[in-house]
């Protein structure tokens, strides 16, 4: 069976795994090039809270901050999930979908199969992103147990 992708959904179906991999790689995989960002800053804030944090007596104003961490995770965790359950719904119903998208007149007319397959891929997307907030979470718990 031929998916009768279009020129542009392929070019944007590479860019984005370019993307991601992309991101991965100068993010993760290469820590030596990886650039002074956000997130190497914070994990160096986080580093100097934790050490002073065990040299304070009075540790209630670390203990809320880490339970307000913890508070954020689980929203982001359960929002992911609402928007799951929301994307099943919508591949539930991918063919009243589909004729809605596609009279909405700014998107380009698409075979319903690939109309499932995008939907899919955000499923996915949001899977992946349901376990990497929950490993979070679970990471913050271990430091809070610390």
């Amino acid at each position: 069976m031929s998916i009768p992708f279009t020129n542009l959904d392929l070019i944007a179906l590479a860019l984005f795994f370019i993307g991601w991999i992309g991101y991965n790689a100068v993010f993760d995989w290469l820590p030596h090039l990886r650039p002074q960002s956000v997130n190497r800053h914070m994990f160096d804030v986080r580093s100097a809270w934790m050490t002073r944090m065990l040299q304070r007596e009075n540790r209630m104003v670390d203990s809320q901050l880490l339970g307000h961490l913890i508070s954020s995770v689980s929203f982001f965790a359960s929002t992911t999930v609402l928007l799951m359950a929301g994307l099943l719904g919508l591949l539930a119903a991918a063919e009243e979908a589909h004729r809605v998208v596609g009279e909405l007149g700014f998107s380009a007319q698409a075979p319903k199969v690939v109309f499932e397959l995008k939907v899919l891929l955000l499923i996915a997307i949001l899977v992946y992103g349901f376990f990497k907030f929950t490993w979070s979470l679970r990471q913050f718990n271990y430091t809070v147990a610390l």
